[in-house]
C-alpha cells in the first residue's frame, strides 16, 4: 500500500493487514481519494461523502472508519461498501497501535472490496495530508473453509460398570486453541498451551477411573479467527449441558520470552462467577505456597475462556502475555526488559521453538496439573467451587 503523496509506504502485517472477510481477487487502485466517513462509521448516513465520490468524476474513494466500539469493522465494512467504497482502512485504537480486527460468523456475508486494518501511524499520516490519496494494489484470497475442534472425554468420576460415581457429576474442562495464524509457526501462540494440556491429558489417562470427577479435554480450531471453534461448540450446548461444566479452565501462550505468569483476575471479567474466582485462588495458593510470584491480569480479551464466558460457563485462564508491554514491576519479579512485548515474536514469523521460555512454561504447566488434580479428587466439587 503506497501513498501518492509524499511517497510513504505500509507494509503489510506491520501497518496493515486483511481481515478474513473483506475482498477476493486481484485489485489496482491507484491515485484514489481517502475520505474519513462521518461519525463512527456505523449508520448509513456517515457514508454520503463516499456517495457523492461515486457520482464524481472521481468514479469512487476509499473509506477511511476512525475507532468505534459502536459497531464491528464487518459492519461498518458492508456499510461502505453498500455506499459504493472503493476499499475500506479502518484505523485501531488509539491507546493500542495495533490493527484491530473484529468477529465474523459463517454465516455472514463476505465483503467484495479491499478490506484492511491499519495502524493508528498509517491513519495519522494520511489524515495529515488534505486531500490523501493512496496507491493499493492487493492480490487476496478469502474463503470458508471447514475447521475442526479435537474433544477428548476422561474416564474420571465413571464406575466399571460405566455408571456415574455421582449422579448428575460436573466435569473439569480444560482447553487450548490448536491453530496460529498464517504468519508464523506458532510455538508459543499456541503450542505451549496445547502442548501442556495435551501431556496432563496423557498423564491423566493412566489413571482412568479411580478419580472422583470427570474431566474434558478440548483442542480448538480457527481460535485466531475469531474464537470460531469454542464458540461453535459452547452454542450448540444445551442448557443442561452447561451446567455439568464446573469451570472452564484455558491455556493460551504460557511459554512466553520475556514473561509475567498472569493469574486471570476473574472478578476482572465480562461474567464474574464464583468458580472462576475459586480457581483463580487455588493458583495462587499454589504459586505463594512456592514462594513463586504471580501477576493478575483481567480475564478480558480474545481467547477462548471467552466464549463459555459469553454462554454463561464459569471459567478462568492462564497466560504468560502476548504483545502487552511488560511493566517496571514485571522485570522486577522475573527479569527480563521493561517496555518491551511479553512475546516480541507474537504472531510473527519469530514464533519458534527458540521462542519457548523453558522455565516460564515449567512454572505454569506444574500449576495448571496441581490445580486440576485437586479439583478432579475433590469429593464434592459443585460445593467447592460454589457452582450452582
Amino acid at each position: 500500500m503506497d501513498t501518492t503523496t509524499n511517497a510513504i509506504v505500509f507494509e503489510d502485517m506491520i501497518d496493515f493487514r486483511q481481515p478474513r472477510y473483506g475482498g477476493d481477487g486481484k485489485f489496482d487502485l491507484q491515485g484514489k481519494r481517502v475520505i474519513l466517513v462521518g461519525g463512527v462509521g456505523c449508520e448509513a448516513s456517515d457514508y454520503l461523502e463516499i456517495q457523492e465520490c461515486v457520482d464524481s468524476a472521481e468514479g469512487g474513494c476509499v473509506a477511511l472508519l476512525p475507532r468505534s466500539s459502536d459497531c464491528t469493522l464487518y459492519d461498518s465494512a458492508v456499510l461502505a461498501e453498500s455506499a459504493g467504497a472503493l476499499a475500506v482502512l479502518a484505523s485501531g485504537p488509539l491507546t493500542n497501535t495495533r490493527v484491530r480486527d473484529t468477529w465474523w460468523t459463517p454465516d455472514s456475508t463476505l465483503v467484495t472490496i479491499p478490506t484492511f486494518s491499519v495502524t493508528n501511524s498509517v491513519s495519522s499520516s494520511l489524515l495529515s495530508l488534505t486531500p490523501s490519496y493512496v496507491d493499493l494494489t492487493a492480490n487476496l484470497e478469502v474463503g470458508v473453509h471447514p475447521t475442526y475442534n479435537v474433544i477428548a472425554q476422561g474416564k474420571g468420576g465413571i464406575e466399571k460398570d460405566g455408571a456415574e460415581k455421582r449422579s448428575g457429576s460436573q466435569s473439569v474442562f480444560v482447553g487450548a486453541h490448536l491453530d496460529s495464524v498464517a504468519a508464523g509457526p506458532g510455538l508459543n501462540d499456541n503450542g505451549s498451551g496445547s502442548a501442556t494440556i495435551l501431556e496432563i491429558a496423557i498423564q491423566v489417562s493412566k489413571i482412568g477411573g479411580d478419580l472422583n470427577n470427570p474431566v474434558r479435554f478440548a483442542w480448538w480450531g480457527a481460535e485466531e479467527e475469531g474464537l470460531i471453534g469454542s464458540r461453535h461448540y459452547v452454542a450448540q450446548l444445551s442448557d443442561s449441558e452447561k451446567s455439568r461444566i464446573a469451570v472452564y479452565m484455558n491455556h493460551d501462550m504460557l511459554a512466553s520470552p520475556n514473561y509475567i505468569i498472569n493469574v486471570k483476575n476473574a472478578t476482572d471479567a465480562p461474567l464474574v462467577t464464583k468458580p472462576g474466582q475459586v480457581v483463580q485462588g487455588m493458583y495462587e495458593d499454589y504459586y505463594n505456597t512456592r514462594k513463586v510470584p504471580f501477576m493478575n491480569g483481567p480475564l478480558q480479551g480474545g481467547s477462548d475462556f471467552l466464549s463459555f464466558l459469553e454462554g454463561d460457563v464459569p471459567a478462568h485462564g492462564m497466560s504468560a502475555g502476548a504483545g502487552e508491554i511488560k511493566t517496571d514491576e514485571g522485570r522486577t519479579l522475573y527479569g527480563g526488559l521493561a517496555d518491551a512485548p511479553l512475546d516480541p515474536c507474537y504472531h510473527r514469523a519469530c514464533d519458534t521453538i527458540d521462542n519457548i521460555n523453558q522455565q516460564c512454561l515449567t512454572d505454569i504447566s506444574q500449576a495448571t496439573s496441581n490445580v486440576l488434580w485437586s479439583l478432579l479428587n475433590k469429593d464434592n466439587l459443585a460445593s467447592f467451587l460454589g457452582r450452582n
